[in-house]
């Protein structure tokens, strides 16, 4: 009887344990230092959720100009006017495909003027 209780306290534990881990990639979020910017200044993307463990997976940005960085923040800055998509990527993958994650968490519209 006290090796089965064991056993359901460590399957629970375990359970408990990586259910916390996929919320915590669930609750990915970049925010903009702004939304219209003009040619050559810097945009800023900080994390506005729970840092994604790297054990899990790695994070990139598509900074909609055919750059992408490594890392769920970053810096960047545009040579061209025009309205551009910045994505979190996960694994190469955009965040709102691989995850349940809400879209416009993780997926910004910066114009560049």
């Amino acid at each position: 009887m006290k090796k089965s209780i064991f056993i359901l306290i460590v399957v629970l534990s375990v359970s408990i344990s990586c259910s916390k881990r996929g919320r915590k990639r669930g609750d990915a979020c970049i925010s903009p230092s702004q939304t219209t910017l003009t040619i050559n200044s810097n945009l800023v993307i900080s994390n506005c959720g729970d840092e994604i463990p790297s054990d899990y997976v790695e994070t990139s940005l598509d900074w909609g100009d055919g750059t992408i960085t490594d890392g769920q923040t970053g810096t960047h800055s545009y040579s061209t006017v025009g309205v551009y998509t910045v994505r979190l990527l996960l694994n190469g993958d955009w965040a709102a495909d691989v995850q349940d994650i809400e879209p416009s968490k993780v997926e910004l519209t910066i114009t560049v003027q």
